[in-house]
């Protein structure tokens, strides 16, 4: 920086001046030859920019998955990095994202570092993360058995309770099949004659869904 600075030493005579004056960044020494005795000066000037403050986000305790958003500040000012300081196995999706994606193992605690950083420093926050199994899990699927030759237009649908989760039935071929509740294990279902079906079965709760077919032939 260059500038001029006034004079103020004994008698406090302001028209003696220190001409071009070329601070940098730190300290330095003002020297000169003048009328009296002026002794050296240390002058310190703040860095400039200053990384923006890190934050990490809040932590998250109980992820009911194996992976989940970041959520660091964006840096105004410096460039932001994201570390894994403790836990094994996981993976920052992209590191230089404030609200990169991390994928862990489930039943580890992680601690994250986002660091910001310029010319001038650094600022950094942490994060603890941690993966939890999703409960209720849903139970496997099982459609019940095929049924080939069914008599008639009409045959009740034979499969597991859904317990936990909900269950639901779908058509995967065959036309003109109609169920009369889609979500009941034990639900009626009518055919058309000399037709073939395949029908899924999937229970879901909020971690998952599992899933099985069958087979219903009328004759």
């Amino acid at each position: 920086m260059d500038g001029t600075l006034k004079y103020s030493g004994p008698g406090n005579d302001q028209s003696k001046i220190i001409q071009n004056i070329t601070l940098l960044t730190g300290s330095g020494s003002i020297t000169g030859n003048f009328d009296c005795e002026v002794p050296a000066a240390i002058v310190y000037i703040p860095c400039t920019p200053q990384p923006t403050p890190a934050y990490a986000g809040p932590n998250q305790l109980n992820v009911f998955a194996d992976s989940t958003m970041l959520e660091g500040n964006h840096p105004l000012s410096g460039t932001g990095i994201w570390s894994i300081s403790n836990g094994a196995g996981g993976i920052i999706t992209n590191p230089g994202d404030s609200n990169s994606y991390f994928k862990g193992v489930i039943g580890t605690t992680y601690t994250l570092i986002w660091s910001i950083s310029t010319t001038c420093g650094i600022s950094a926050s942490s994060v603890n993360i941690r993966f939890v199994p999703c409960s209720p899990q849903p139970i496997q699927a099982d459609a019940g058995p095929d049924q080939i030759y069914i008599q008639g237009n009409t045959t009740t649908m034979q499969a597991n309770y859904p317990n936990p989760g909900t269950g639901q039935w779908t058509f995967i071929g065959g036309n003109g099949g109609v169920l009369s509740d889609s979500s009941k294990y034990n639900a009626l279902f009518f055919g058309l004659s000399d037709s073939t079906y395949v029908l899924k079965w999937t229970i879901t709760t909020i971690c998952g869904s599992t899933s099985d077919s069958m087979i219903a032939s009328m004759v």
